[in-house]
Formats: C-alpha cells, structure tokens, sequence
C-alpha cells in the first residue's frame, strides 16, 4: 500500500472521528466534559492530514508548516480534553512553550536547515510528551479506581 492511500485513510479516520463526537458532544455535553477538545482534536489532525492530501497543489514548505503546526494543536487538544474529562482542567503555560518551542523548531529545520528527520525527530518528541502526560491522567491522576478491563485498555 502507498503511503497516499494511507494518508487518505487517515484523513477520512479523523472526518469520521468528526461526526462521531459531533453526535457524542451533543447528547453528552453536560455530563462529559472534554468532549469539545476532543472534536477540536480530530478537527485539526484532519486539517493536517488534509494538507498532506493537498500537497501536489500546494508549495511544499507551506504545506510541511500546516501539517506539522495543526497535528500537534490536535495532540495538545486531546491533553486538554483528557484534563477536562478527569477534572483537571488547567491550560498548562508550559505546553503551550513546548509548542511554540516545537513550531520555531520545525521552522527553522524547513526552511534555514531543510531536515526531514529532524521535523519527525521534533514532532515525534512533542507528541510522546503529550502522550506521557495523557498516560499519566489516565493511570495516577484519576481519583476513580478504573476498572481492571479500562486500566488495560488505557
């Protein structure tokens, strides 16, 4: 399979994921919340992923800037919806440094030193940053016991 075809697929995952929560948000809003940040998640990875799509039509740089910049506003909407859905709503000033630290980076390594790896390496450390952190709400923060089949999952 190319890597197009799999980009596509994920760009009609995060369109479902869309109207999925949009259906979820509207019948749980008052009772769940964190479900927006979430919306916002999927949202900006499809807008991402869609600039990958996009990219024959688009200059490279540009589309290298929106793909990096929303996939990473998605994976810091999802830590905000997790932190809401546990009770911990607070906006981190330090993850919004990290992003923008993340942005300059990316920046820089497209366009004074071109890396490829170097963006991956960037984003890739952002994103298990965030992931840890979500990880931790999920296992440390929760002052519900979960149940043995949802710590497993988690």
């Amino acid at each position: 399979m190319e890597i197009r075809t799999l980009v596509v697929m994920t760009f009609l995952m995060f369109a479902l994921s869309m109207l999925v929560l949009t259906s979820v948000w509207a019948q749980y809003r008052t009772r769940y919340k964190g479900l927006l940040f979430w919306w916002l998640q999927a949202g900006f990875s499809m807008i991402g992923t869609g600039s990958i799509i996009l990219r024959p039509w688009m200059t490279l740089n540009l589309s290298i800037m929106i793909a990096n910049i929303f996939l990473q506003l998605g994976i810091i909407f999802l830590l905000f919806g997790f932190q809401q859905f546990f009770g911990r709503a607070k906006l981190s000033h330090v993850n919004w440094a990290g992003f923008v630290l993340t942005g300059i980076l990316i920046s820089v390594l497209t366009f004074q030193y071109p890396s490829v790896q170097g963006r991956q390496i960037v984003l890739s450390a952002a994103i298990i940053i965030a992931i840890c952190q979500i990880l931790w709400l999920l296992y440390r923060q929760d002052t519900v016991k979960p149940r043995k089949s949802t710590a497993t999952v988690s």
